[in-house]
């Protein structure tokens, strides 16, 4: 009996592990595609998305020149 609860514990404990690393994945997807096409401003700090079509644009708020790059991880 005692064994058929250790293997009942740590068979319960596996799922459990399971969904969490599921979830830590889906999170992380997730917000890689929500960075994706963001743009930071070099001079005030200002995130936002830049128009598709235009290599060089200007940020809505100080109205300095930027150029699209990715956002790093931090």
């Amino acid at each position: 009996m005692a064994t058929l609860i250790c293997v009942y514990l740590f068979a319960l404990t596996l799922i459990l592990l399971g969904f969490w690393v599921f979830s830590i994945i889906g999170r992380t997807r997730r917000e890689r595609e929500s960075r994706k096409g963001i743009c930071l401003c070099r001079i005030c700090g200002f995130d936002f998305r830049p128009p598709v079509s235009e290599v060089v644009f200007r940020c809505p708020q100080c109205e300095s020149l930027n150029e699209l790059e990715r956002l790093r991880e931090i």
